[in-house]
């Protein structure tokens, strides 16, 4: 499965604070849940989450758990945050190619 990042650095500074997180589907419910956490530069843990969504698909799970990491980060003061995605459709959604004039 391809990875892509949202919001990188190489590696985060002394600024910078990383989402750890992932989801899932049920296949036959259509359920999803979502967590994670959010680490600092060291690897120190700061806080985590964790949330059942209503049916979902694999994008729909991606999107909710992103939302969920960024709006906790910011809540607990985090304003440099580096969110990793192992969907590719997620990330193009967050990240629409820039115009060509």
């Amino acid at each position: 499965m391809e990875k892509a990042s949202l919001l990188v650095e190489s590696s985060p500074n002394s600024c910078w604070a990383c989402i750890n997180r992932d989801g899932a589907v049920s296949l036959s419910s259509g359920l999803g849940y979502i967590g994670g956490m959010i680490r600092d530069n060291n690897g120190n843990f700061l806080s985590s989450f964790n949330k059942f969504v209503s049916k979902s698909n694999d994008l729909q799970v991606e999107l909710w758990d992103v939302f969920e990491g960024i709006s906790l980060a910011w809540n607990q003061g985090v304003d440099r945050l580096t969110v990793q995605l192992d969907n590719v459709n997620a990330y193009h959604l967050l990240n629409p190619p820039s115009p060509r004039w």
